[in-house]
């Protein structure tokens, strides 16, 4: 495992744009799942307070 981790910091250390470009992705990738898990939660859980939530609809209209 340490050999694994020893591989890592070389590469990194190499090349530092490669790394940069890599770590930025997956932070981008990593926040956007949050954001729209935490938007699908919201939209699911709306009138859930209601003992007939799943007998509501809600029609929006856009002019």
């Amino acid at each position: 495992m340490l050999s694994f981790f020893k591989l890592f910091f070389r590469s990194a250390i190499r090349s530092k744009t490669f790394t940069f470009l890599n770590i930025l992705g997956l932070a981008v990738g990593m926040a956007s799942f949050i954001i729209i898990m935490l938007w699908v939660s919201d939209e699911l859980s709306y009138d859930s307070y209601n003992e007939k939530a799943d007998r509501i609809y809600r029609v929006n209209m856009y002019t």
